[in-house]
């Protein structure tokens, strides 16, 4: 009787040990750069930024960018409340941030939103110029320039809350911060 308590306990610890990771959702500041291409003209670049439960993710996995940045386009406005948006561009900052520090209200009410949402990926989308003879070719999830899908599973980062270091580039919109090392 007196060892299935302690078979219990040696194999939640073994489990512990060996690396096992509670799986959920994690709240993650963000912030967003021009990068140094960018940084002496600014172009006009609209971002933005929302999370997506796993069913949401594989649709705006798919949603090709040049139709998402088209003229009309239902998504972009069908979640306008449910995001946050970033303009650069002359006489616009050249980092921006969404974090509890800045902005406390927005930040609670968005990430309460997307835990209610069960949401596992975070989207930075970003209306990159390019040149109209060589457009971006719609790829999807991350594969597309203008497309970043970041998972925000507390397995998946080294810190809680690990802030998102975002740099927009005239190729892409990059994540800075490296993900948790297996």
């Amino acid at each position: 009787m007196k060892t299935q308590p302690i078979t219990c306990a040696a194999i939640v610890a073994l489990l512990l040990f060996a690396g096992g990771c509670c799986h959920g959702f994690d709240r993650h500041p963000v912030t967003v750069e021009l990068g140094p291409a960018f940084q002496t003209h600014p172009p006009l670049i609209e971002v933005h930024i929302f999370a997506a439960n796993a069913q949401e993710s594989h649709e705006w996995e798919t949603v090709p960018m040049s139709e998402y940045w088209g003229r009309n386009r239902l998504e972009r406005s069908r979640h306008e409340s449910d995001r946050v948006t970033f303009t650069f561009g002359p006489n616009k900052p050249q980092t921006q941030v969404f974090s509890p520090e800045i902005k406390p209200k927005e930040w609670n009410d968005l990430w309460s939103k997307w835990e209610k949402q069960n949401a596992v990926n975070l989207f930075i989308m970003a209306s990159l110029p390019s040149d109209p003879n060589q457009p971006f070719p719609d790829k999807n999830g991350s594969e597309d320039a203008r497309r970043l899908v970041i998972p925000i599973d507390k397995c998946k980062w080294e810190n809680k809350e690990q802030a998102f270091e975002v740099v927009l580039t005239p190729a892409k919109v990059e994540l800075r911060t490296p993900m948790k090392q297996k």
